[in-house]
């Protein structure tokens, strides 16, 4: 409509436009939408409410004019004319600024003259901004009126100083010509680009302007915009300076510095006594160089980050760049230290070897594919890394994967590395049956919890993959204790957490040997022998305060007032019982006075004819109900009183309790109000009014003068109507919330109960918008004719029901959708499959529509001839490149995958794969995989994976090879394969363990012997080389450590007295006891225990110890024993494996069977015959209590000293 027809509209309906001079539309409730159209809104009950769309701001005040209505509207224009004033002309409004002493603050930007002035629709905008706000002040009849309002609001000082700095004559922009005779006049050149269309570095196009730029400490920074490139190239090379701009002139017409070749750059470096750093973790060989595309980049770490050097053509001449940018003597130290730390790579026999002489065993892993813990492998090297306080830290990279797991167990330490390995190999200790569980329970005085509510038989026992875990609840959180093999020793660790006398107390309330559950009147009568009220609450549906419901009809929590939070009490089988025990917790007197409190302030009760007259003389009705046991809708018995609650917005609201059925449906009413309590009655009655069809509501609609507005989007054919359970709900979204507004047989009731609700002029309104934006269903022959001409293919599909790929049925329609980056978009309803189809068509493409129309044909992606994968290997052969093929992989390529038909490449990148692209053959996807990861590292795989692998072997050899070498392989009767941590995948055996959590990969077999055998393999290099074989050297303490005497007690009374005193000191410092005191007479036990006392207390890990606890203290290789199990060894029949392998610590010097150190460095000081552990606080040596540190070199042979580093 236009302007005019609308007005004469609102003049016939009586109706007055409400104008507004502070809008820009210059109507009140109306405001513009994306510079297309005008929204009318309301505030009301201080939501905004939205009232429609309008394509001029005439139409959308008419709708707020109505909205509001005549008398609103008439008062609302004459408040609006009676405060707006008078426009003023130009002249009046610069006499005003004169007057007020204010300047109109010009601009030579704006056509308009004036700065925050902007023309709109024949009027002009007074904006301002502030605190980087625009700030909207006005809309106005004349420029210098609105330039007035400006100057008002920024305040006679700024606009002075705005005034001011726009009298200022604006250079004039130069021309090509003028800008380079600038340029040449200054001694400066302009840097050319044969990249940027404007020809020249630093300067981007921008419309019809020029931006200059630069990039500085990895930041664009904005230089200015200008009306020609050679005035932007000007600028930024007045920026860089004449030094830099010539030279990067020079570079951009090829006359720079030529790039050093390796040999150049070496002879550079020693003129200036300067040291390439190299690098043995970085491939380019030196430190701070990265290879990037095709060259190399020098980088270095400054102040936390990473600094860009420079790019260079060879890794030589950015060795060299970084050697000058860090200096000669940081080189120098840098070189040298990468000198010391980069020896020769090890190969793995040798660092084995290495490993057994500094007494570290490698820890084996079966869940990482290089059998190593912490070792991955990246690309044809290996990287070592630890996890220290959460972070992982990277240790290096490494040749082998054995040296690599050298490096781990170096940093991790001795004791660490011995620890994980033994827990690798699975050597903890030995898990209690049923019986010994109960007797090492009645042994320390404690009972085994009973549950009848857990499969268990226990508390805080559950099942869980075949064993079964231990666990509490503190504060409101699981704490998980441990899993065992048997519901007892779980059971056992649960009373040993929470103390012998918490578990007596649980087990008797389980055995029902706890205090009777009060009875409502005994509660009552408890209350009154003690002097307590019990406090009523009229709020609460259990009729007391601080009484909760919990858990249906059967228990109630007592929880009293806010105290930094609520407290519970307890829980009680009657509320009565609950609320007895808040009245005792909160004391006679508060008690009193909040029973008093709530019978003063409650209400007086009704009786039920008290109730019937109130609800006659308030116009309710009380609601019967046939279904519920108190005779009324929204009443229920709780306890011989009566709940009154109600449904709203899908939650249940408790209303009160009552004494009488009555009183609380007279609630129900009082809250439902007169016409729903009217509705209800008579729906309860019968009464209910019978439901429209389809064409009644339709008539209906007509009558009443509404649109029933119809949604292409929505599957019953109408917005604000949805389908659920065979009903048609009708709901409507008002304040940002949905509104559920009724459930109904047909749409069109539903549809004709949200237009009643919205109203006439918005249901037509919304109906208007729909009619336009909607289009006409198509056919199935006009959705076949428009995708011919629009050459368009529609996607077949034998899956569907529909026939059609991406279009499925729904509820009586077809929906179209298409699967984009991994996710399913929607793309609309449709009457027709074949318009569904159409428009996923129209979605993907005419070229990816054909190419998926032919695999749907069954034409697309036939297999290369001969001749084709030929072509593709010259391809790659023209580019230096080599396909790396693979010998696991279904495609024969390495990277290359096979989904549906197609090959995809991928790669991994910093832990993450990386998707390169999708062919049509493997031999095309290999090719991408070989561009990506450049010429060099392809043939370093190809070759690698040229290299024969070892012959599979059968069972028989794989047995031989375990007895050659004195190996078992693990039988298992729970596996199906026969055998320990193996398992059959898809006709193929792989082993792995499980660590951290995780699975560990060892490998793929063809039999379940070879599995086994890798894995008694694997657990063998565990434990070997942590003992030096042979006698130690002579114990020569240093001077300035004094040796504390030894004891002069017996052993266990020293164990005793130690344990004590170190027990003592832990609850001194508030640290839990973890070690038990010696209770059995096993001699390793009791030395053990004295060992471990002693340098826990005396030491205190700060004075070098040598305890020599064997039976001989003398160095005399013939009298040596073990000190955990305390039998003589023979050192001249010591050997690396087997049972008489022995040896000495490097730490302290004394002597341990293999077998021995290896089960207490797995976390326990038990031995062979010991039955009950030590556990440890620390892993430790078990006899100087020292971190088995070793030192940093490998040193060949016997270690020199005895005492801990």
């Amino acid at each position: 409509m236009l302007p005019e027809e609308v007005r004469a509209a609102a003049a016939a309906e009586g109706l007055e436009l409400v104008p507004s001079s502070s809008n820009e539309t210059g109507f009140k409730g109306v405001c513009k939408k994306h510079g297309k159209y005008y929204e009318a809104q309301i505030r009301e009950n201080g939501m905004k409410l939205h009232l429609g769309k309008f394509p001029s701001p005439e139409e959308a005040a008419l709708c707020y004019a109505r909205h509001i209505g005549a008398g609103r509207a008439a008062a609302e224009a004459a408040e609006a004319r009676v405060a707006a004033p008078r426009p003023l002309t130009a002249d009046e409004a610069r006499a005003a600024a004169a007057a007020e002493g204010l300047e109109l603050v010009p601009s030579a930007i704006g056509e308009i003259g004036f700065r925050g002035v902007r023309m709109n629709q024949g009027k002009y905008k007074a904006q301002i901004t502030e605190n980087g706000m625009q700030i909207h002040l006005g809309t106005f009849a004349t420029p210098e009126e609105a330039a007035l309002s400006y100057a008002r609001r920024a305040g006679a000082e700024r606009a002075a100083a705005e005034a001011a700095e726009a009298r200022v004559p604006v250079p004039r922009p130069l021309t090509p010509d003028e800008a380079r005779a600038a340029a040449a006049a200054e001694g400066l050149e302009l840097v050319p680009s044969s990249y940027s269309e404007t020809g020249f570095r630093g300067v981007t196009r921008n419309g019809s302007k020029y931006i200059a730029n630069i990039r500085e400490n990895g930041t664009q920074r904005y230089l200015g915009t200008f009306a020609t490139s050679e005035e932007a190239a000007l600028c930024y090379a007045r920026h860089i300076g004449a030094k830099r701009a010539a030279a990067g002139s020079a570079e951009a017409r090829g006359e720079g510095p030529r790039p050093l070749t390796a040999d150049e750059a070496r002879a550079a470096a020693a003129a200036e006594g300067l040291e390439l750093v190299p690098s043995s973790s970085n491939e380019t060989g030196f430190k701070g160089v990265a290879e990037h595309y095709g060259r190399y980049q020098g980088q270095i770490w400054e102040n936390g980050k990473r600094r860009y050097v420079g790019s260079f053509a060879t890794p030589e001449e950015a060795a060299l760049c970084y050697a000058r940018r860090i200096g000669a003597e940081r080189a120098a130290a840098e070189a040298a230290e990468a000198r010391g730390e980069g020896p020769r790579p090890l190969t793995a026999d040798e660092a084995r070897a290495a490993a057994a002489t500094e007494r570290l065993e490698l820890v084996p892993s079966s869940s990482s594919e290089t059998g190593f813990r912490g070792v991955t492998r990246n690309g044809s090297k290996y990287n070592a890394s630890i996890t220290e306080n959460g972070p992982l830290r990277n240790l290096g990279m490494f040749a082998t994967p054995e040296e690599a797991a050298l490096c781990y167990a170096r940093h991790a330490g001795a004791e660490r590395a011995a620890a994980e390995a033994a827990e690798a190999r699975g050597e903890g200790p030995q898990p209690l049956t049923a019986d010994e569980a109960r007797a090492a329970a009645a042994a320390e005085g404690l009972e085994l919890v009973p549950s009848s509510s857990g499969e268990t038989g226990f508390k805080g026992v559950r099942k869980h993959s075949g064993r079964y875990k231990a666990h509490i609840k503190e504060k409101g959180k699981h704490r998980y204790l441990g899993v065992f093999s048997t519901p007892e020793e779980a059971a056992l660790c649960y009373a040993r957490y929470i103390g012998a006398e918490r578990a007596a107390a649980e087990a008797a309330q389980a055995r029902g040997e706890g205090p009777r559950p009060l009875t409502a009147d005994e509660a009552r009568a408890a209350a009154a022998a003690e002097g307590l009220d019990l406090v009523p609450s009229s709020s609460n549906e259990t009729g007391f305060k601080g009484v909760t419901k919990h858990r249906g009809n059967e228990y109630a929590n007592s929880r009293p007032i806010r105290e930094n939070g609520q407290r519970h009490l307890g829980t009680f089988a009657t509320p009565e019982e609950a609320a007895l025990r808040y009245a005792r917790y909160i004391g006679a007197e508060r008690s009193m006075a909040e029973a008093a409190h709530a019978r003063v302030e409650g209400p007086q009760q009704l009786t039920p004819d008290e109730a019937r007259v109130a609800a006659a003389a308030e116009g309710l009705e009380l609601l019967p109900s046939s279904s519920g046991e108190s005779g009324f809708k929204g009443v229920v018995m709780h306890y011989g009183k009566y709940q009154a609650r109600i449904e709203e917005k899908g939650n249940l609201r408790h209303l009160g309790t009552f004494a009488t059925p009555e009183e609380a449906a007279l609630c129900y009413a009082r809250h439902a109000g007169a016409e729903r309590a009217v509705a209800e009655a008579a729906e309860a009655r019968g009464k209910r009014p019978r439901p429209l069809t389809a064409d009644e509501a339709r008539v209906a609609a007509a009558a009443e003068g509404l649109v029933l507005v119809p949604s292409s989007s929505s599957e019953t054919g109408f917005r604000g109507v949805t389908k659920k359970y065979g009903m048609y709900k009708a709901r409507v979204l008002e304040r940002g919330m949905q509104r559920h507004l009724g459930s109904f047989t047909t749409p069109e009731e539903a549809a004709l109960c949200y237009a009643r609700h919205i109203g006439a002029e918005r249901a037509a309104a919304q109906a208007a918008e729909v009619r336009v934006t909607l289009p006409q269903p198509l056919t199935a022959d006009e959705a076949r004719a428009a995708a011919a001409a629009e050459g368009l293919e529609l996607v077949l599909s034998s899956y569907g029901e529909t026939g059609f790929k991406g279009v499925c049925k729904h509820h009586g329609k077809y929906m179209g959708r298409i699967k984009e980056n991994g996710k399913a978009r929607h793309l609309g309803f449709f009457a027709t499959p074949e318009e569904a189809a159409l428009c996923y068509a129209r979605h993907a493409g005419a070229k990816r529509a054909a190419a998926e129309a032919s695999v749907a044909r069954g034409e697309g992606l036939q297999p290369l001839t001969a001749d084709e994968a030929d072509e593709v290997r010259a391809v790659a052969a023209a580019e230096g490149l080599e396909l790396v093929p693979s010998w696991t992989c279904e495609s024969g390529f390495k990277g290359v995958t096979k989904t549906y038909y197609k090959y995809k490449a991928h790669t991994t990148e910093n832990g993450k794969m990386r998707h390169l692209g999708t062919f049509a053959t493997p031999e095309e996807a290999a090719l991408c995989y070989a561009r990506h990861i450049g010429a060099e590292r392809a043939a370093a795989e190809a070759a690698e994976a040229r290299v024969e692998r070892p012959r599979p072997l059968t069972a028989d050899e794989a047995r031989a090879a375990a007895a050659a070498e004195g190996l078992e392989l693990v039988p298992s009767s729970s596996s199906e394969t026969g055998f320990k941590a193996v398992c059959n995948r898809s006709g193929r055996y792989t082993t792995e363990t499980w660590e951290n959590g995780r699975t560990h990969y060892l490998g793929s077999f063809a039999t379940p012997e070879e599995a086994a055998l890798c894995y008694a393999r694997h657990v063998r290099d565990l434990v070997d080389g942590w003992l030096i074989p042979g006698p130690r050297p002579p114990h020569r303490p240093p001077s300035q450590a004094p040796v504390p005497a030894p004891p002069t007690r017996s052993e266990v009374e020293q164990a005793e007295a130690f344990t004590s005193m170190r027990e003592d000191q832990r609850k001194q410092q508030g640290s839990p006891s973890s070690l038990p005191a010696a209770t059995t007479e096993h001699a390793s036990r009791k030395r053990l225990a004295v060992a471990v006392a002693f340098a826990e207390v005396v030491l205190q890990g700060a004075i070098p110890f040598q305890p020599q606890l064997t039976a001989e203290s003398g160095d005399d290789p013939g009298a040596a024993r073990c000190v955990i199990c305390l039998e003589a060894l023979d050192l001249s029949a010591a050997s690396s494996r087997g049972e008489a392998a022995c040896g000495h610590t490097p730490c302290c010097g004394n002597y341990y069977h293999k077998r021995c150190l290896s089960q207490w460095l797995q976390g326990s000081g038990q031995s062979d015959n010991d039955p009950l552990p030590i556990e440890r606080l620390e892993k430790k040596c078990p006899t100087c209590r020292r971190e088995q540190l070793v030192a940093r070199t490998l040193v060949p042979g016997p270690c020199p000293q005895r005492l801990c580093k």
